[in-house]
């Protein structure tokens, strides 16, 4: 949250998980935290939504069409987000558990 305007407000948060397409209880207490929607994407494409207010998900959004990437993008986003990506694991192991450390980055 701290990448937010100080002219802007934060509404909702969005993010991918590459295994699952569940919210984690880490993404769940993150948007009641700040007190704004979550939104994920996974691997079956669905884009869904958690209401903080309410406490209610899976609210399915809609549908994502993921754009194909040529391999310099490709090799681009390896190069700025694979230490991110290897940087959540604690210990080599994924703590939402979605199996992380199985896979392979970049995920084709």
């Amino acid at each position: 949250m701290n990448h937010v305007p100080t002219y802007g407000e934060a509404v909702a948060y969005l993010h991918t998980h590459p295994n699952s397409n569940v919210f984690s209880a880490s993404d769940i207490n993150y948007a009641n935290n700040y007190e704004v929607d979550a939104y994920v994407n996974g691997p079956n494409l669905l884009l869904i939504k958690y209401d903080h207010t309410s406490g209610t998900y899976p609210i399915t959004v809609g549908v994502v069409s993921p754009v194909s990437l040529s391999n310099s993008e490709k090799l681009m986003l390896q190069n700025n987000f694979s230490s991110s990506w290897y940087g959540h694991l604690v210990g080599g192991v994924c703590p939402d558990e979605f199996g992380c450390e199985h896979m392979i980055w970049p995920n084709e």
